[in-house]
């Protein structure tokens, strides 16, 4: 039996002309969850970035109104509390650090000197926040 050469020739291209379309979808299907994964995780991160900015700003308005006031009322210290258990966790070992003995001083009412710290600690934050602020850009 004989092959016709033509015949193989013309059975070899519209396999491949079947099978093309079906390689390009599964390599295209394939890339574009890639590509989702990627915004999925660059938008998880700029949540991320997002939620300790607003997490160091919270605790830093709410420490300001502790130490500045000077009749606390219990809404006060309970709203520095709650952004205080919150900040803390995302804070550099050196920020931690005057957070507790701000807290400290402040669980103790000695509000001029959890005052004095405070300038040295709100200054602080703010560089981490404007370090959050160019790993956002």
């Amino acid at each position: 039996m004989k092959i016709d050469a033509s015949l193989t020739i013309t059975g070899i291209i519209a396999f491949v002309a079947l099978l093309s379309p079906i390689v390009t979808a599964i390599i295209n299907n394939r890339y574009q969850i890639k590509i989702r994964q990627l915004e999925i995780s660059d938008k998880r991160y700029d949540e991320s970035i997002s939620q300790r900015k607003e997490l160091f700003e919270n605790y830093c308005q709410s420490l300001s109104k502790v130490v500045i006031q000077k009749n606390i009322t219990t809404e006060i210290l309970n709203e520095y509390a709650s952004s205080y258990g919150k900040a803390i966790l995302y804070m550099s070992p050196e920020d931690e650090k005057l957070a507790v003995s701000i807290n400290q001083m402040i669980e103790q009412r000695q509000l001029i000197q959890a005052y004095k710290l405070t300038n040295e600690h709100l200054l602080s934050i703010k560089k981490e926040i404007q370090m959050l602020n160019k790993a956002s850009k």
